[in-house]
Order: C-alpha cells, then structure tokens, then sequence
C-alpha cells in the first residue's frame, strides 16, 4: 500500500473529512478575526519586538543550522532597527 495512491484514490480517502475540518475551522476562523477589526483602528506595532525576536531567533538558526531562524532572524533585527524611532520606551 503506497502513501499517495493517485490511481485508485482511496489511500487519501480516510483523510479527507480531517483536511475539510481544519480547512472550514480555519476558514471559520480567518472570518472571525476579519470581522472582529471591523471598524477599530489599527494599532503601531511594537518594533522593540522585532528586534528581540531577532536577536533570539538568529543566534538559534546558527546553532541549529537552520536557515529558516537565521534569514528570519535577520529580517526581524532589520525590521526593528529600521523602525528604531518608532519603539515604545518601556516602563
């Protein structure tokens, strides 16, 4: 028994109410929160944040050799240094 069976189709078949499930949650979801920011103005984001975020998640891509934390990691320390000025001080 294969794992992708496409000629008869029914190795897939026991997931396919699973997949419609997350699928229809998801979209479920997604409508809520659209819904929910009707009418609210958009709040700044916290820049400070973007910077943590990359100064642990680019360390952790180095160690882990996982090219995904390192770029992501860069990202984020870019995002937040460009937006230096925009950072809340802290309390």
């Amino acid at each position: 028994m294969a794992i992708l069976d496409l000629g008869g189709g029914h190795a897939l078949a026991q997931y396919t109410w699973p997949i419609i499930a997350v699928l229809a949650i998801l979209i479920l979801g997604i409508a809520i929160a659209l819904y929910s920011r009707k009418g609210k103005p958009q709040k700044e984001p916290d820049y400070s944040v973007f910077f943590i975020l990359g100064v642990v998640w680019f360390p952790i891509g180095i160690a882990t050799d996982n090219m995904a934390f390192f770029v992501l990691g860069l990202a984020y320390m870019a995002i937040g240094l460009a937006n230096r000025d925009k950072w809340t001080p802290k309390m």
